[in-house]
């Protein structure tokens, strides 16, 4: 395929392919993120071009169109899952189930957290409540 038709010898295109298809498929296993299965199979599907006659553009403009729609629909779907993990009206209770549990520890200082600011609370609002009594005259003091 001459330069005017894909910019990038054959031997460079697949050593891209493949170091993408491996990363993006690692990525896909440690985060299970949709758009990365996608972008796996999109990017070695561009070889296709190769597959095709040279000379015969419908092929190389479809394998181009499938690219795009790849593509696209992979950028929806990553749109789409960032959507859903920033919304918490949206989480399922299989997140909510699936999720560790906290140790001993965690439960701890979370308990200790909210005790301190329960007694800080309760003594800002005794304070607020002397403070407001001690303002007010008492009746024998606005009778006299």
């Amino acid at each position: 395929m001459d330069a005017s038709t894909f910019p990038i010898p054959f031997k460079f295109h697949l050593i891209f392919c493949i170091v993408a298809a491996i990363f993006f498929l690692l990525q896909f296993i440690r985060l299970k993120r949709p758009y990365q299965l996608i972008l796996t199979i999109a990017i070695p599907a561009s070889l296709l071009i190769y597959v095709g006659d040279p000379s015969d553009k419908s092929w190389f403009h479809m394998v181009g169109w499938a690219e795009a729609i790849l593509l696209l629909g992979a950028m929806i779907v990553s749109m789409i899952a960032r959507f859903r993990r920033r919304d918490p009206e949206v989480v399922s209770e299989q997140t909510v189930v699936s999720e560790p549990a906290a140790t001993s520890t965690g439960t701890e200082a979370a308990a200790a957290v909210t005790e301190e600011i329960s007694a800080a609370s309760a003594a800002e609002t005794a304070e607020a409540s002397i403070e407001t009594t001690a303002e007010e005259p008492t009746e024998t003091e606005s009778a006299g």
